[in-house]
């Protein structure tokens, strides 16, 4: 699932035979490590003078910023005094220059009324870049991504020895998905961890969403016309209506079709709305069936399928409740994300559960639903349904117990609760809003639950073994 890096030489060139070369590329070559776009700003480094007065020390970091010179080139213009030939920003960057030898530099010259002007002003620009700090856990998963540590050093500035401080970090607090393993072992065979927490704000899975959703899986509008563009796509977050919809996260997809399904299995959607679910499963090479209200939005996730010349996936125009009883085949997989109650009005139709007044209604509603589902569910077949908890704005705002009535009906329905998993988030706007909500005691959710429910007697998932095969996922090539 996460992307395949290409294999680097086992031998590897030593840092000092790759200083060597630059330094004999910048004698060849009058421009080399620059971007032809800024070689009207080149002048030569000779020309230059450092400010006397600069108090930052950076004479031992020229050597460290040359090898990144050599990784990315030379992108960012030095700032000079226009008049004086003082540097006033990129002193590190010119002396990185020098150490390698180059030729020319690219500055941009500034006018500055007095030396107080100049001088605050260089201040300034050294002191903004303290101003950030990192995201450990973020960092963390960027810098693992790499073929390995002593690559991710050379080319980010990172020392080795930081890097295994920050997998390390992450491993002992749990945060790191990949244990102290590198490069991530796990994520490399199953997609993800397979944890009861999925993380959706992890770099690996960030990765994979974008190179889902650039096969053009989806359509333009999701479910009551709303425009659903990337942004609205964090992890099946399901906005209210007029906040731009949503669609469903295909990463999700791909994980639960493949560790649940069997090669070429079968998957019943009852609340089917946007193209995702069918798409990410033509392209693996299951069979899917979508039920769906609306019209239009059918038209237009038979349009895509078209489009991509998909074949085993379908949607059905109508309501699940009269539609599912009349297919005849049975499925490997129900799976789906169903009405939150009233959290997001989907449409005006009566058939659509979001709709209903109160929430006994709802519960009925869902009920009536999904029992035809579970009897087209083969026995050995998996319910997998994304959920989340709401609340009742009729009683303050309490909890009206979604989950729990998930969980309740299904298993009142034969079916065994395999597994709870927990779906965090990306945040979003999360922080946002917290000062509001928390007013009244309320938490921000930035979590949903995949609830994952078993047709059979769980006896027989330990007779079938663990040497089941997954179906190995579409790769691409990481982006050099």
């Amino acid at each position: 699932m996460p992307k395949k890096l290409p294999k680097r030489s086992t031998e590897k060139q030593s840092v000092e035979d790759l200083l060597r070369e630059a330094k004999a590329k910048c004698t060849a070559d009058p421009f080399a490590y620059i971007p032809e776009r800024l070689y009207h700003l080149c002048v030569k480094p000779s020309t230059l003078k450092p400010w006397d007065r600069n108090p930052r020390r950076n004479d031992s970091a020229a050597r460290k910023l040359a090898l990144l010179i050599i990784a990315h080139g030379f992108r960012d213009p030095l700032v000079v005094w226009k008049g004086k030939k003082t540097i006033l920003a990129g002193h590190t960057r010119w002396k990185a220059a020098k150490y390698l030898g180059m030729q020319n530099v690219p500055c941009l010259e500034q006018v500055f009324a007095t030396k107080a002007d100049a001088e605050e002003y260089a201040i300034a620009d050294n002191r903004a870049s303290e101003y950030a700090e990192w995201d450990d856990n973020l960092l963390a998963d960027i810098l693992l991504e790499r073929d390995d540590i002593e690559t991710a050093a050379r080319q980010t500035g990172f020392e080795q020895q930081e890097i295994r401080g920050l997998q390390q970090a992450l491993t002992d607090s749990g945060d790191y998905s990949g244990g102290a393993t590198e490069p991530n072992k796990l994520v490399k065979e199953h997609g993800a961890p397979p944890f009861s927490v999925l993380d959706a704000r992890q770099g690996y899975w960030k990765q994979r969403k974008e190179w889902w959703l650039k096969k053009g899986i989806y359509t333009a509008t999701s479910r009551g016309g709303l425009v659903a563009t990337v942004a609205h796509t964090s992890i099946i977050n399901r906005g209210r209506q007029g906040s731009g919809g949503s669609i469903f996260d295909p990463v999700l997809c791909e994980l639960m079709y493949n560790w649940f399904l069997p090669k070429g299995g079968s998957i019943l959607d009852p609340c089917a709305g946007e193209a995702v679910k069918g798409m990410v499963a033509g392209f693996l090479g299951y069979k899917y069936c979508g039920v769906e209200l609306r019209k239009d939005q059918v038209l237009e996730n038979r349009a895509l399928a078209k489009q991509h010349q998909m074949s085993g996936v379908s949607w059905l125009i109508g309501d699940s409740l009269t539609e599912i009883p009349l297919i005849k085949n049975t499925f490997d997989m129900v799976f789906t994300s169903p009405p939150y109650y009233n959290l997001e009005v989907y449409s005006n139709d009566a058939g659509d559960g979001s709709n209903k007044q109160t929430y006994p209604e709802f519960l009925e509603w869902y009920r009536q639903l999904f029992q035809p589902a579970v009897d087209h569910l083969r026995t050995g077949g998996w319910l997998i349904v994304k959920v989340a908890d709401v609340r009742d704005k009729t009683t303050g705002g309490a909890h009206v117990g979604f989950v729990a009535d998930n969980v309740k009906m299904f298993m009142d329905m034969g079916l065994c609760f395999y597994n709870d998993v927990v779906l965090v988030t990306p945040y979003g706007s999360a922080p946002i809003r917290a000062a509001d909500s928390f007013s009244t005691k309320k938490l921000v959710r930035v979590h949903q639950n995949v609830l994952i429910f078993y047709k059979g007697n769980p006896r027989d998932l330990h007779h079938k073994g663990s040497s089941k095969k997954r179906k190995p996922m579409p790769r691409r090539r990481a982006a050099r």
